[in-house]
């Protein structure tokens, strides 16, 4: 369970927040793919992995 605080300045589109997961795998194995499963119901944000640090970053859509 997570909770994230957005400023209503917030720009669409920015960067709000980051999670990262830990796996002791390497290489291809070691690959992250971030979703999110319930609780946006609006499509308010969305989720994408960055493929350098592995972390996925959380952004405003609307």
């Amino acid at each position: 369970h997570y909770q994230l605080y957005v400023p209503e300045s917030a720009q669409v589109g920015s960067a709000v927040g980051k999670i990262k997961a830990n796996d002791a795998d390497t290489g291809s194995n070691a690959d992250m793919t971030y979703s999110i499963v319930n609780g946006d119901g609006v499509g308010v944000f969305s989720i994408s992995t960055d493929k350098d640090t592995r972390e996925g970053i959380l952004s405003l859509k609307k």
